[in-house]
């Protein structure tokens, strides 16, 4: 697990704590403490300052990019409030005694007219997350012959793996391709065109003959 992977877990693990003015994680804490504690967590050394002392000792960056950088709030050009990157666009703060430790977005962060920063003193690269385990799409269609057939052969013609066509709870015909992303959405639109039902599914399996058990579910 990289340094990113470990501040990452960290953050969510604080998300449901308690706010506390001038307290540290593991338990209760404040905004500038769940900064330190984060990065305490991983081996950085640094010091236990307020949030306005970590804007002092950062540059302002367009948006965040990786874990340590972090926004603030400002009022009068002091700093009052720190906010933690957590990386893929989710944010963790103590934001106060009302909200405790709460997860949030980038999006809504820019909306509060957040200003992001980078530590330069001392310098923290705490490197990349681990990607997440990619997702794969099966298109999914239900209706009945002739117009699920007509489908079927399109996707059979653009090579898509065949996992139907199987008889579904309601009646009709349930048929799904793992395939990739565009070409699903491409199925999608061809059979809603055809008057079918079809919707998106996403899954980590890699092997279309795991979504047996799944068809029993979707009726």
């Amino acid at each position: 697990m990289s340094k990113a992977d470990k501040a990452r877990h960290f953050l969510m693990e604080q998300v449901g704590e308690e706010y506390q003015m001038g307290a540290e994680p593991p338990h209760d804490t404040d905004c500038s403490g769940l900064f330190y504690g984060m990065l305490r967590h991983v081996g950085v050394s640094i010091p236990r300052v307020t949030a306005h002392d970590y804007y002092r000792r950062a540059k302002r960056i367009r948006r965040p990019s990786r874990l340590g950088d972090f926004a603030v709030l400002l009022s009068g050009g002091h700093a009052h409030h720190l906010i933690c990157y957590a990386g893929r666009y989710d944010t963790v703060e103590a934001r106060g005694e009302r909200w405790g430790v709460i997860r949030s977005t980038v999006r809504d962060v820019n909306r509060r007219g957040a200003v992001w920063m980078r530590l330069t003193r001392p310098h923290v690269d705490l490197g990349r997350l681990t990607p997440p385990h990619p997702r794969h799409m099966y298109a999914v269609v239900r209706g009945e012959r002739p117009a699920l057939d007509r489908i079927i052969a399109i996707a059979k013609r653009w090579k898509q793996t065949d996992v139907g066509p199987k008889h579904a709870k309601s009646g009709g015909l349930v048929w799904a391709c793992h395939s990739r992303n565009w070409i699903g959405w491409r199925l999608i639109r061809r059979a809603r065109k055809l008057g079918l039902r079809a919707r998106p599914h996403y899954t980590h399996h890699k092997t279309a003959r795991l979504l047996d058990g799944w068809f029993r579910t979707i009726d």
